[in-house]
């Protein structure tokens, strides 16, 4: 079995950009812990909760992934036709966040929603 935790209020931040992308939101799964995990006092209401779901930890890791802009997804089509930008652009590492989690978890109805299909 696996426990998530689950953040049950939206964060704010007052940059829009930051709260954006660095942000927790009601919905984001904040960590996976095996089912014999202890939590901690403030990792309760009114601020998280704790849900558990059948399956392993490994089952659940792809709700703690973020989507990533790549360099090529920043940059104009017209840019990426001139041979040297294209080249230079395959040699950046540094992806940009454009969400805190991909994935969040509905706390009412129990199930999971892909935030780049909403």
């Amino acid at each position: 079995m696996a426990r998530l935790l689950v953040k049950a209020v939206d964060h704010t931040h007052p940059d829009p950009e930051t709260d954006r992308r660095g942000a927790y939101k009601r919905g984001d799964v904040v960590v996976i812990m095996p089912d014999d995990h202890v939590w901690g006092g403030a990792e309760g209401p009114p601020k998280f909760v704790q849900v558990d779901l059948p399956g392993p930890v490994a089952d659940y890791k792809y709700l703690l992934t973020a989507p990533v802009d790549t360099p090529a997804d920043m940059t104009s089509k017209a840019a990426l036709r001139v041979p040297q930008i294209a080249r230079l652009l395959k040699h950046v590492k540094t992806p940009a966040m454009r969400l805190r989690r991909r994935y969040s978890f509905d706390i009412d109805a129990q199930h999971v929603a892909d935030k780049l299909r909403n």
